[in-house]
């Protein structure tokens, strides 16, 4: 018995199942150069938010101890960062006994950044603050932190003013 196979249709199968043979492999290449750069985009996320973190704040002098640049002032004067800080140091006293300047600043900036919830209504003034003076929420919380620091080192800390200390 003889089969009678048209032999324009078998390479055109041939044909056929290489090109789905190609363009499975060049689409397995495709998603694979994907997924890399997808990774490499991740990296340079992270490098432009390091180098972000480093910009000198608008708040925050660069010097030690950290303090409030003009600005800063007029930032804790909007908010009544001092009247701020006696409310929330109750709370913190604790975790701050006997530690080092350099620790209760620590502890000032966690809370303040990360673990302080503001109700609605300072919520929103924490953002006109923030839009008004042409700066970040995280430096007006910065601001806050500062006020903190100096209420829960209390006046006899290295905080003071270095030429009256």
């Amino acid at each position: 018995m003889q089969v009678n196979v048209d032999a324009p249709l078998v390479i055109l199968l041939v044909f056929v199942l290489g090109g789905l043979v190609w363009l499975s492999k060049w689409i397995g290449s495709v998603n694979e150069h994907k997924s890399t750069v997808a990774e490499f985009m991740k990296e340079i996320r992270a490098d432009i938010k390091r180098i972000f973190r480093r910009l000198p704040s608008k708040t925050l002098a660069q010097e030690s101890p950290i303090r409030l640049t003009p600005l800063g002032e007029e930032i804790a004067k909007a908010l009544d960062a001092p009247t701020w800080a006696e409310r929330q140091a109750g709370s913190l006293r604790g975790r701050v006994a006997g530690k080092a300047p350099y620790r209760v600043q620590d502890v000032a900036f966690e809370f303040a950044r990360y673990e302080y919830r503001p109700d609605e209504q300072f919520e929103i003034k924490l953002e006109a603050v923030a839009y008004t003076n042409g700066v970040t929420k995280e430096e007006v919380l910065d601001v806050l932190a500062i006020a903190l620091r100096d209420e829960l080192a209390g006046p006899e800390a290295a905080f003071d003013n270095p030429e009256t200390s």
